[in-house]
């Protein structure tokens, strides 16, 4: 699961954010494993 967004700060100049959630749906021998990941960045255009 992930969603992100981007949003645009002044003609050249834009932020933008995204974030996933990964989980295991049938672990071997019990364990648990899940995952975040998440990004963050300025862009700039000229």
């Amino acid at each position: 699961m992930g969603g992100g967004l981007a949003t645009k700060v002044a003609k050249n100049f834009s932020l933008y954010s995204n974030a996933t959630y990964q989980f295991a749906l049938n672990n071997a021998e019990g364990q648990k494993r899940d995952g975040i990941n998440a990004t963050v960045g300025l862009r700039f255009t000229w």
